[in-house]
């Protein structure tokens, strides 16, 4: 039950030896209300705890000493200890506790609300309302700009969000390729009127700069030329136009809406049990910080919200990476699907895999 699941913003710990003592502990629960989770009621009646995060701070970001205090407590098996620090919205790798891989609890549920996203546009309202009061469709897209030739979305980039002020190269703003990632794929979705499962065959063909104030990148969509992927996937390239009013590439490749690729079943994921060999494989760590400091070094400043690498393991060919959002995205992040910060940091680790095997050389994704 520990693991394959939310953590929700109300919680209730427990510690019990077996079914009985669960169901026993849980009617006492309920039979005292809240009070029975004080502390100096818990340590004397029943091993229980009941808490919530700080609203201030949230559950999904946890600072330098919490994570080294998670560690310590699992380090320790102090599950007490550990209860009480989860009770109260602490994040807690539950699998450091176990010698043997970890599997959810099969039929439980998962989380309590399907997570399918709609956007809404009142067209009424587009045809009479100034351009710059239109309702977004995305924090990356304005509008659809489709017409009966071709179908495209339009994105107004802004030099001072965040994915400008925070992603530098070289001391230049440039815009992350991860966030061409999520333009397509919310593209595809809304087109499609169905959800991407899958995005294939991607390409970085040229980095976008970020000069402007504003700069405007247009997302196009057209169905798969093969004709075994046809039903089923679209191709998408985005594009700005330059000073010369030259198209430019900036990403390309194909969105599939079903599980097949190329008429095949695509491969599942790993399970999380895998995470396990994972760790025992990555034996050397280092924390986020050791490698921003080696980032800039070789020209990649990142700011705050995308240093979002808390932890890299690396071992013999492959690196295992623990990520986590800056709390000042925490409220926009339902908009989005593959968020680039997350995406990006995903990236990094592969830079950092590269440099840890070459000596520091600065790497720069061009294919996935």
């Amino acid at each position: 039950m520990q693991i394959g699941r939310e953590a929700m913003p109300q919680r209730l710990a427990l510690i019990v030896d077996g079914a009985m003592q669960l169901r026993q502990t849980l009617q006492r629960w309920l039979d005292a209300g809240p009070d029975i989770a004080d502390p100096s009621i818990a340590s004397r009646a029943v091993r229980l705890w009941q808490g919530s995060p700080d609203p201030q701070t949230g559950a999904g970001y946890a600072t330098r000493e919490q994570r080294e205090r998670m560690q310590a407590l699992c380090d320790a098996s102090d599950l007490a200890g550990l209860a009480a620090f989860w009770a109260q919205g602490g994040k807690v790798d539950w699998t450091r506790l176990h010698d043997t891989p970890l599997r959810p609890v099969a039929g439980a549920p998962v989380y309590p609300f399907a997570r399918d996203r709609h956007w809404a546009v009142d067209f009424s309202a587009m045809q009479t309302a100034p351009a710059t009061t239109l309702p977004r469709l995305h924090p990356l897209i304005s509008h659809n700009a489709s017409t009966l030739e071709q179908v495209c979305f339009d994105a107004a980039l802004e030099g001072n969000h965040y994915y400008a002020r925070d992603h530098r190269i070289q001391g230049q703003a440039v815009f992350p390729g991860a966030g061409f990632i999520e333009m397509a794929c919310v593209a595809a979705t809304i087109a499609g009127q169905k959800r991407v499962r899958r995005l294939k065959d991607i390409y970085w063909v040229q980095p976008l700069s970020l000069t402007d104030p504003q700069q405007d990148l247009k997302i196009g969509l057209r169905n798969a030329t093969s004709a075994s992927v046809a039903d089923s996937s679209v191709e998408f390239v985005l594009t700005t136009v330059d000073d010369d009013h030259e198209t430019v590439v900036h990403c390309e490749g194909r969105a599939f809406f079903g599980d097949r690729v190329d008429g095949h079943r695509a491969s599942q994921p790993p399970s999380r049990a895998s995470l396990t060999e994972w760790r025992q494989r990555c034996g050397e760590r280092h924390d986020g910080d050791r490698y921003y400091r080696t980032f800039q070094r070789l020209g990649f400043d990142y700011g705050p919200t995308f240093r979002v690498i808390e932890e890299v393991a690396i071992g013999d060919g492959c690196a295992l990476a623990t990520l986590s959002l800056h709390p000042s995205l925490a409220k926009d992040f339902e908009q989005y699907v593959l968020h680039p910060c997350l995406i990006d940091g995903a990236l990094q680790t592969v830079v950092a895999l590269l440099a840890a095997d070459e000596g520091g050389v600065p790497h720069l994704p061009f294919a996935i």
